[in-house]
């Protein structure tokens, strides 16, 4: 299941999506190829497009691919996906939910 972080809606912060346990031990990222958000109805878990949030560009080291994240509406949920290539020419998802809440 999928780990849901919490945001401040003025907070610019690096996340990471870990991909250790989607990969082979000598495997690697090799691009980031997108990052979606998406807002979650609290009442039914439905998905739907947003661009609540400010994501930077992708980056990746090894088996971690990270953004930094910023903005977001207080008392939302978004989840995020990550995609990447491996350089085994894997194609893989990574997802999250991030939770914007004024502390």
């Amino acid at each position: 299941m999928p780990t849901t972080l919490v945001k401040q809606p003025a907070e610019s912060r690096l996340y990471d999506m870990n991909y250790k346990n989607l990969m082979v031990t000598a495997e690697a990222i090799a691009s980031v190829t997108s990052i979606v958000q998406q807002l979650v109805d609290p009442s039914d878990g439905s998905l739907s497009p947003t661009s609540d949030l400010t994501i930077g560009p992708g980056s990746f080291a090894l088996q971690i691919a990270q953004a930094r994240i910023a903005a977001g509406i207080d008392g939302r949920k978004y989840k995020v996906t990550f995609l990447v290539v491996t350089d085994l020419l894997n194609t893989l998802e990574g997802e999250g939910f991030l939770k914007v809440k004024n502390i």
